[in-house]
């Protein structure tokens, strides 16, 4: 839908990144070869499935109690569609 939007919104309704910011998600492959190139959010989905499934089959294997957290690090992968942020907001 980002990729999309980036196309769309300069020609019908505001300048990417001029007026208005464009973010997608999972940094696939086309997002650095658009024209602007597309800011998005890398989460390595088949590690974070990894690290998640394998305390939950330890649980399963030893009936032991499964860890109650984990946290995940996205990275934000800025590039072209993403402009300053204006002046005087906060």
């Amino acid at each position: 839908m980002a990729i999309s939007a980036t196309h769309y919104l300069p020609a019908r309704v505001a300048d990417v990144p001029g007026h208005m910011s464009d973010i997608g998600d999972d940094d696939i492959e086309l997002a650095s070869y658009m024209t602007p190139s597309l800011t998005s959010l890398r989460q390595p989905g088949i590690e974070f499935g990894y690290q998640s499934a394998t305390p939950l089959t330890g649980h399963l294997e030893k009936q032991q109690q499964p860890p109650s957290e984990t946290v995940r690090d996205p990275q934000l992968i800025i590039r072209e569609s993403v402009g300053e942020k204006p002046a005087g907001t906060g």
